[in-house]
């Protein structure tokens, strides 16, 4: 009796089809994770960044709400200082290695972090 409940439970285990998996099944699904991964990297980055402007602005606001309500400076002194220091910077010229490397550094950093994503990938 028991050889034939064996022979019949074998026999049901080999008639079942075993599901067929695509021959690229895993490249597929692996593909699909290393696409939303980067879709995620992708959105916190740009959190990040809005939210590094956002607190940049809001220093700035405070700086100058500090410095305005704080010291009773007024906004007629700040414009003629600006005025005064830039006339200054366009005859002094001392500020051109900065403002040139300022925008080639932002380039090189850009360039270097895909470099380095693509290595990482």
């Amino acid at each position: 009796m028991e050889d034939k409940m064996d022979k019949g439970v074998k026999k049901a285990f080999t008639s079942q089809t075993k599901p067929r998996l695509a021959s690229n099944f895993t490249y597929r699904a692996m593909e699909r994770i290393r696409l939303e991964t980067a879709r995620k990297e992708a959105r916190r980055e740009r959190r990040s960044f809005v939210w590094m402007l956002v607190c940049a602005f809001v220093m700035l606001g405070s700086c100058l709400g500090i410095l305005i309500g704080g010291y009773g400076i007024r906004m007629d002194d700040v414009t003629k200082t600006f005025h005064s220091t830039l006339t200054i910077l366009s005859e002094g010229g001392y500020c051109l290695p900065t403002i040139l490397c300022l925008p080639l550094l932002g380039v090189f950093n850009y360039w270097l972090r895909k470099k380095i994503r693509r290595l990482l990938e």
